[in-house]
């Protein structure tokens, strides 16, 4: 028998984390119902599972961000998720890919750490493990700081889908 959660809210059950969201998440296979109609649902779905939570589109996005860091609270970002106007093209799993880099701006603004967090499991099972803190490469440019930092990383997120390819459905046809 399932234990029930306790009826509090997310930021009750552990340490806080702010979600990086994109409002509007593109997808070129949607078409207009699904843009009009199943697009907000989906958002909204998962609105009221994460609750704690930043929009790309938000004019506040940066303060908010900056404030939560500030505060030694956690900030959640998905390196592989394209919500970023700020990427760089890296070879990934073989070919190129596109990946985020102003989530590093946030790093080397506020002096915060990186820790990576892989979550690995499914609806019945669930293993969150974090990583000890990345050393990044400090001085330079904003630019050098991004292309010193942001290769590693995503060879970790490499690493993670090689490691667990039955977790990551979109890669899985790369591997």
């Amino acid at each position: 028998m399932r234990r029930a959660l306790p009826s509090a809210t997310w930021p009750e059950l552990g340490y806080p984390m702010l979600s990086v969201r994109h409002g509007e998440p593109p997808d070129a296979q949607m078409g207009r119902l699904g843009s009009q109609w199943l697009q907000k649902r989906y958002v909204d779905f998962l609105h009221g599972v994460i609750r704690d939570e930043v929009f790309l589109q938000d004019p506040e996005f940066a303060l908010k961000v900056l404030a939560r860091l500030r505060s030694g609270g956690l900030v959640q970002v998905h390196i592989d998720a394209l919500f970023s106007r700020d990427q760089v093209r890296l070879q990934f799993l073989g070919t190129h890919r596109r990946f985020p880099a102003g989530f590093l701006r946030f790093v080397r603004l506020s002096g915060c750490a990186l820790v990576p967090m892989l979550c690995l499991g499914d609806s019945g099972r669930l293993a969150i493990r974090f990583e000890p803190p990345l050393r990044l490469i400090d001085g330079g440019s904003q630019e050098e700081f991004v292309m010193r930092n942001l290769p590693p990383l995503v060879g970790w997120l490499e690493m993670q889908i090689r490691e667990h390819p039955d977790q990551w459905d979109a890669w899985r046809i790369r591997l």
